[in-house]
């Protein structure tokens, strides 16, 4: 019983624990202490062995040591504003079928051809090929103007004779929600193709006050959308940016199509906030034949933007 008893002590030496009787300069209970001294380090050994193997594992299967802002960010936040110069068309046509004038949204009514306008996105990447985007594009919000016609115009079942002082407002959104694969990517470059929907939000305002005429026309056009983008890292904190969507309308008697081209430089301030200039395109064309609500948009907006990126 002893012996046992003087063993568990001598156990508990490596704990600073010593048996009744033992002074720390005694030199008996040696060896008892050096016999775990091997076991501490080959399991010392062990963890640092697995802790490489699982650091050379995941730079094998990402091809890289640290996440990148670009193009490993779960969640990203951009707004842009910027200079746009703008050519619109419309022309709505009579409730019987008259076709109606077809006007240039700004020689004939007046509207500015040169206007801010802005763009918001909220970008998520759930896995590292996959990406969910939302987007809300402003294109010249809310223009209006007052022109005094030249000619007779007709538009809807109103008719704006020459002289008249035409007071005119035209307001277009569209919005978008797109799904995206990277078929291409590696640490530097990503190419990813695009499905999606986008909806375009027309309002037309045409009238003359001073008559108490006014036509007012808003119609929504939702479609499927497709698109090509690219990312390339060319340089430390700096990255390419190109995208292209297309949209085809055909629906409830209304047809046309709407792209948008994209092109931009970032630069990475830190790994969670970027800046970065763009140039934007957007061109439309959306015609709607239906017996009493037929008439014809096309715009084309284009200029560049300066944007703020936030991601994490």
């Amino acid at each position: 019983m002893k012996r046992v008893k003087r063993f568990r002590l001598s156990a508990m030496n490596d704990t600073g624990l010593l048996p009744f009787g033992a002074s720390r300069c005694d030199k008996s209970r040696g060896p008892a202490n050096d016999e775990h001294m091997p076991m501490k380090r080959q399991l010392a050994a062990l963890l640092v062995l697995l802790a490489g193997s699982a650091s050379a594992e995941a730079q094998e299967r990402y091809g890289k040591t640290e996440l990148d802002p670009i193009f490993d960010a779960t969640i990203a936040i951009s707004g842009s504003l910027g200079q746009a110069w703008t050519d619109s068309t419309l022309r709505l046509d009579a409730s019987d079928g008259t076709r109606g004038t077809s006007l240039d949204g700004e020689r004939d009514l007046g509207l500015d051809a040169n206007e801010m306008t802005g763009r918001m996105e909220v970008t998520l990447r759930p896995r590292p090929r996959h990406r969910v985007r939302l987007g809300l594009n402003y294109l010249p919000a809310d223009r209006s103007a007052s022109e005094m016609a030249i000619e007779d115009i007709f538009f809807g079942d109103n008719i704006y004779a020459a002289g008249d002082e035409i007071s005119s407002k035209l307001r277009i959104r569209t919005w978008s929600a797109t799904y995206s694969y990277s078929f291409l990517r590696n640490p530097r470059a990503e190419v990813a193709a695009s499905v999606g929907v986008t909806s375009v939000d027309l309002v037309a305002e045409v009238g003359v006050p001073a008559r108490a005429l006014k036509e007012t026309e808003e119609r929504s056009f939702p479609a499927p959308q497709f698109g090509l983008e690219a990312s390339v890292k060319f340089a430390e904190r700096w990255y390419g940016e190109a995208r292209y969507q297309y949209v085809r309308i055909n629906a409830s008697n209304a047809s046309g199509e709407l792209s948008q081209l994209d092109a931009a430089i970032v630069f990475q301030f830190d790994h969670n906030i970027g800046a970065g200039l763009a140039y934007v395109q957007v061109d439309g064309d959306v015609k709607n034949e239906q017996l009493g609500d037929s008439g014809r948009l096309a715009y084309s907006n284009r200029g560049p933007q300066l944007f703020l990126r936030v991601s994490f």
